[in-house]
């Protein structure tokens, strides 16, 4: 999907980038006419139907709570915990890995 972190690995670990990212923007207060759950559908839905395997939903969640993860980390440090959206982040890493 992108060149961030050139190299070879999981598809699942730039899918759930470009989720977490999705989520990341209305938490961060960018103005957005976007609901990141619609379009999270509809990214993996055209997701799926364009690779010849589906992805592994397990290493899906575990990649997406990781990225929750680190972009909260990032945020925290950044603003010293001042209106970031830190604490939604890692609700959201939790959530990520329910059922998993």
């Amino acid at each position: 999907i992108d060149f961030d972190t050139l190299a070879l690995g999981h598809a699942e670990i730039d899918v759930a980038n470009f989720i977490a990212h999705l989520h990341l923007r209305p938490l961060e207060g960018t103005p957005s006419f976007v609901d990141p759950r619609r379009w999270e559908s509809v990214f993996l839905n055209a997701y799926r139907r364009s690779v010849s395997a589906p992805p592994d939903e397990r290493l899906l969640r575990f990649f997406l709570s990781t990225t929750y993860f680190r972009l909260a980390s990032k945020n925290r440090i950044r603003t010293n915990g001042a209106g970031a959206p830190w604490d939604r982040l890692l609700g959201l890493a939790g959530h990520a890995l329910e059922g998993v």
